[in-house]
């Protein structure tokens, strides 16, 4: 979780959230340690750049299927969509002071995390008003020629 330096002492202040999920093999640290969300943040709300809000970083590996790529299991075993879009938001707007509108909640991530967020966000318009997504795409093209 990310909580904006003010939360504790503005306790009627209400925050936007959002949720950032990461890639493949990642857990839930790698916005805080690999991206510095912490300290970016930090540094935009201070400069006005952005308004404080509420990062929620969630681990989506599961517990049989490490790499979930956020969807729920065919089978029903696991419901890792459900779990970030219904119960982790529940949860989230219960327990911390946020804004209970789609148009005040975001979701994002990068690689396999951009998939998740495309994938929830898009299918539950009413739970995210925002999108984002950073997949990285590497590709190599190799191309011989002969005189």
């Amino acid at each position: 979780m990310y909580l904006p330096k003010d939360y504790d002492t503005n306790i009627q202040t209400t925050y936007p959230t959002l949720y950032l999920l990461h890639g493949k093999g990642g857990d839930e640290t790698d916005w805080l340690n690999k991206g510095e969300v912490q300290k970016t943040l930090d540094e935009a709300i201070d400069n006005n750049i952005i308004e404080p809000l509420v990062v929620v970083l969630p681990d989506g590996n599961g517990s049989k299927n490490h790499h979930t790529q956020y969807i729920n299991a065919a089978d029903g075993s696991e419901l890792n969509e459900d779990l970030i879009y219904k119960d982790l938001v529940e949860l989230i707007t219960k327990k911390y002071r946020t804004k209970n509108d789609s148009k005040f909640r975001a979701i994002g991530g990068n690689s396999a995390g951009g998939f998740g967020s495309l994938n929830i966000g898009l299918k539950h318009q009413d739970v995210f008003g925002e999108v984002m997504s950073f997949l990285v795409m590497v590709t190599c093209l190799h191309i011989q020629v002969r005189l």
